[in-house]
């Protein structure tokens, strides 16, 4: 084959060169292939026009750069550079195309002994199969790749993307001493010797063999199994049917999704997915391309629901430094693939995540706040363990769902073989409740109207036309279900208060038609609801998580941080403070009912029960000895906290009822108390403010000036307070200004925009036509300004404190998750339980230092990076993976500053609770390099992120009827004193003189 050939886009005929068998092998799988479709390319070397496949792209510009013989040698490096640095990243699938079968090419690769060459269609890789079993010579291998180009010019590109920086830095990413050309020019060997490797292993596979590191070129044998068949179990398998494992990074349920692809008659087909632990491994080393796997089936199991036996032959890819970093990585695939075939046979082990996810949540429990219960509940939950697996796991699935009540008939679950003999023993075990007979009375008439939502609509349908219940609908229309229910409840009602019901027909009593309907019915007891209400609680803490966490994790859809869970101590001391904890609870969630439904008797019902017991000298006492002095962050576990969160709800319903006297009062219990110190600079305010309502204007500043001198009131708290003091404390109550009037005075600068204006009603958000004549908000047409010319020409993003609560949890990830005492309690949480108190600065004051002074000295662009690759997905407290990309917050932390960066990080590390709100609108930024960063280079290097430069400025935007808030006016101080540019843009309406400026 001359140059001729290869400069007309490779489309020689291969049938020249290949025997008639193998034509004929090559055809029968090429039958089966998915048609892909790329654009047309021009190649750097030689301009000639090459398909649009990184595949081919590499093996032309290999064949450019060796042929090209007066091409300078800094171009052929510069080129192989280029080569070799696809970027391949799972986080970012958005550069690649959406579809499943571009994402199948780009994350299928295949090495060949030419170079590292990334090899994304699945085309090349099923021909180059075919001539690795036929033991072809290299150049009929390259002759089947160029052979696959069809001209097209209609078709897209897909081509991942390339570094373009062409600094020095990057000389040392050539390939060492020429290893392509080195490579090109070795003569071909014998490629049966893989296939001949591979032989030896399947025939090795079920002995002990020490696990090996996967080397270039090296193919190991592993054996695993496909799940999730049920998903799709129309697809035929066959014994020794060949199978390829490609990635599937946009899977909703896993990002690290790997799917079997079986070839077939019909084309590729999806047989299901590898297990969870084992694609997690797996994934980053295919996407990388240092990995290709293949495999066979073992044996097709009787059910097409279950898991599938295979062999993956897993092959190491040629390329730089794989030796060095991917042995600990192999290491672990093998020891994962041997955990899952483990897992498959072992009969101890229980097959139903949810009874392992509920034994595991119920032991920590018993084992850590056995004395939280008595003996009667000891009983009950310790004879859990010594239930049947059946019972057990009806239990767990009752328990998750609506209920109350449940019809045995219709109880069907397949790991429960026997439905009935389960419901007998959690019934004599006290865990169920039996009801099978309604007889009259008013707790049966409650029970009926419960059970009878158990019924389908075919027995609604029923007792209605049995006991000729059916009215006359207008339009004719078949009933729905409320109405049955109704028409029924009608007549089972007057039964029951023997009123004779004109719609009731004599042929049969309504009741026992839905006696006969319901069958045999049960319900979880309310001991065993009400305790498993309790262990949840005790497990989680907090309301807002259940047994459904566990599922959320095994589904892949939640992701929760590493940390170490170090309990030195007990939540609840005594048995008495769980009681009082779950007595407040029950009083604030009759709060929440009786506020949405504007009860007021109910209301004031519930702010008094906190009142008094907040007024207790005994639970003052209590709580000092239990919190204050240790781990004072456990203190929202107390019924102390509930009730003044009760109590707080209280005064803002009392002040819009304009009842002051009764707020100043609760306000007065509040500030008595020692918990929520959080929480005093609101109750603070609010005194003063109630107190000026009554008129008693000397008390009210009395109650400024001493809030001003507790030193847990902070930050738009303490401004509040300040600007109440000035304001009240005018000659002749106070004669002396303060020495805080100077820098209330302050102010900065102000910035004033017009608008047309969509709406100009009081209490509504501003709306506005935008410069592009769109309708926007006051912060969307603020930045559109600001990207102008007469704004400055900045980029932008409307974030307020999104943007720095994301940048605080990536900058101090491992402050946050560190090793501290009784901050973690169980495996599911977004943040330790001291984050948003003053213990969390304190406990870590050492570790909070060393971050930040990394931060300060410009390392804050390197920190988000390893970050952002180790936990992409986690989730964190504030933390936004999707709001912005690393390259944009990379030049964000960039533009503002370490110093700057490393003020706004202590401040909220300090009162994470008080400062997470308040921030200004808009975050806009300007590079001094127009060039796009790049994180491979050197620091020193003037494309370096070490090196990038360049403007920020914090921006706060203001329609025509707001105005600044305390939080506000404290936070443009501290950026003010941390030398941060900020400033205030107030948008105002422009005068309408047409219909025109409406924008109609």
């Amino acid at each position: 084959m001359d140059m001729s050939d290869r400069k007309k886009g490779f489309s020689f005929d291969v049938s020249r060169s290949i025997s008639k068998d193998s034509s004929a092998c090559s055809s029968s799988i090429d039958s089966g292939k998915e048609n892909v479709s790329f654009n047309w390319v021009q190649c750097p070397v030689c301009g000639k026009n090459i398909k649009g496949d990184d595949g081919f792209i590499n093996v032309h510009v290999d064949f450019c750069l060796l042929e090209s013989e007066q091409k300078s040698t800094k171009l052929q490096s510069h080129m192989r550079h280029k080569r070799l640095s696809l970027n391949y990243s799972k986080q970012q699938p958005s550069v690649l195309e959406d579809s499943e079968k571009a994402v199948e090419n780009i994350a299928t690769c295949i090495s060949d002994s030419l170079a590292s060459d990334f090899v994304d269609s699945r085309e090349c890789v099923e021909q180059a199969e075919i001539f690795e079993k036929l033991g072809m010579c290299q150049s009929l291998k390259e002759s089947a790749l160029e052979s696959q180009v069809r001209e097209s010019q209609n078709e897209m590109i897909i081509i991942p993307v390339l570094c373009n920086c062409k600094c020095a830095c990057h000389h040392r990413m050539d390939v060492a001493n020429s290893d392509v050309e080195t490579a090109l020019s070795e003569p071909c060997s014998d490629l049966n010797h893989a296939s001949d490797d591979i032989v030896s292993h399947q025939a090795t596979h079920n002995s002990e063999k020490p696990i090996l590191p996967l080397k270039a070129e090296e193919v190991h044998v592993l054996e695993t199994l496909i799940v999730g068949r049920r998903f799709n179990r129309n697809v035929r398998i066959e014994k020794d049917m060949e199978i390829q494992a490609l990635r599937e990074p946009d899977n909703p349920k896993d990002g690290n999704a790997i799917k079997i692809i079986g070839s077939s008659s019909t084309g590729n087909l999806t047989l299901g997915h590898l297990p969870r632990d084992l694609a997690a491994l797996l994934a980053c080393p295919l996407d990388k391309g240092i990995l290709k796997i293949k495999g066979t089936v073992i044996k097709v199991p009787q059910k097409s629901s279950e898991p599938v036996p295979i062999i993956l032959y897993c092959e190491g890819i040629q390329g730089i430094g794989i030796e060095d970093s991917f042995e600990e990585t192999w290491q672990s695939i093998l020891e994962a693939g041997s955990t899952v075939m483990h897992r498959k046979i072992d009969p101890h082990q229980p097959p139903h995540k949810y009874l392992n996810n509920f034994t595991y949540l119920l032991r920590i429990v018993l084992d850590r706040d056995s004395h939280l219960f008595d003996g009667k509940e000891l009983d009950l939950l310790e004879s859990f363990f010594s239930l049947s697996e059946d019972a057990k796991c009806l239990f767990i699935r009752l328990s998750e769902r609506k209920g109350p009540w449940f019809q045995v008939s219709h109880i069907n679950y397949p790991e429960i073989s026997s439905v009935e003999e389960a419901v007998h023993e959690l019934v004599a075990s006290g865990f169920f409740t039996v009801g099978d007979k309604l007889d009259k009375g008013l707790h049966s008439e409650e029970d009926l109207r419960e059970r009878m939502h158990v019924l389908t609509v075919p027995d609604l349908r029923h007792i209605v036309s049995i006991a000729n219940l059916k009215r006359r609908r207008a339009d004719n229309s078949p009933p729905k279900r409320d109405e049955l229910l109704d028409w029924i409840w009608s007549a089972a009602k007057d039964e029951y208060l023997h009123i004779s019901s004109k719609t009731c027909g004599d042929s049969a009593a309504v009741t026992s038609l839905i006696s006969e309907s319901l069958g045999l019915c049960v319900r979880i007891s309310s001991i065993a609801s009400f305790l498993n209400w309790r262990v949840q609680r005790l497990f989680f803490l907090y309301g807002e998580q259940d047994l459904s966490t566990f599922l959320l994790v095994d589904m892949g859809t939640i992701k929760y941080p590493s940390y170490v869970c170090n309990q030195t101590r007990k939540t609840f001391l005594t048995r008495e403070a769980l009681l009082a904890y779950e007595q407040a609870l029950e009083i604030a969630q009759r709060m929440d009912v009786a506020v949405e439904e504007s009860d007021m008797q109910s209301i004031e019902s519930c702010v008094k029960q906190s009142s008094l017991y907040i007024r207790s000298q005994e639970t003052n006492k209590t709580f000092t000895n239990n919190y204050v002095s240790e781990d004072p962050f456990l203190a929202r576990f107390s019924a102390a906290w509930v009730f003044a969160t009760i109590g707080t709800v209280g005064v803002s319903i009392l002040e819009r009822e304009r009842r002051y006297a009764e707020a100043v009062e609760l306000l007065r219990d509040l500030l008595g108390q020692c918990c929520c110190p959080g929480r005093r600079g609101y109750w603070t305010t609010r005194l003063s403010i109630d107190l000026e309502h009554l008129g008693l204007k000397d008390e009210s500043l009395e109650v400024a000036e001493s809030g001003l001198n507790d030193s847990r009131i902070r930050h738009g708290d303490r401004v509040a307070l300040q600007r109440r003091v000035l304001r009240l404390g005018k000659p002749p109550r106070r004669w002396k200004k303060p020495s805080f009037a100077k820098t209330l005075s302050k102010t900065c600068k102000e910035v004033i925009i017009t608008g047309r204006p969509l709406n100009c009603q009081t209490g509504m958000k501003s709306r506005f036509y935008g410069y592009d004549d769109n309708r926007c908000s006051v912060e969307e047409l603020a930045l559109q300004y600001y990207a102008g010319d007469a704004g400055g020409a900045w980029q932008g993003v409307h974030s307020e404190s999104g943007i720095w609560m994301t940048l605080f949890a990536l900058l101090m990830w491992d402050v946050i998750f560190a090793d501290v005492p009784n901050v973690f309690w169980h495996p599911f949480q977004a943040a330790p339980l001291d984050l948003k108190t003053d213990a969390f600065c304190l406990i870590r004051e050492s570790l909070i230092e060393a971050q930040l002074k990394r931060i300060q000295g410009g390392e804050a662009a390197q920190i988000l990076a390893t970050m952002w690759s180790k936990y992409f997905g986690t989730i964190c407290q504030g933390l936004n993976w999707e709001r912005h990309s690393l390259h944009e917050l990379q030049i964000m932390v960039c533009c503002l500053g370490g110093p700057e960066l490393a003020t706004i990080c202590r401040l909220l590390a300090e009162d994470y609770a008080g400062l997470s709100g308040g921030m200004p609108d808009l975050f806009l930024w300007k590079p001094l390099n127009s060039e796009v960063p790049c994180s491979l280079c050197d620091d020193g290097c003037p494309n370096a992120l070490s090196s990038l430069a360049g403007e920020a400025k914090l921006v706060e935007v203001k329609g025509p009827r707001d105005r600044l808030s305390e939080q506000q006016r404290a936070w443009i101080s501290i950026l003010m004193e941390a030398g941060i540019d900020v400033e205030v843009c107030k948008v105002k309406e422009k005068p309408m003189t047409s219909k025109n400026d409406h924008g109609s």
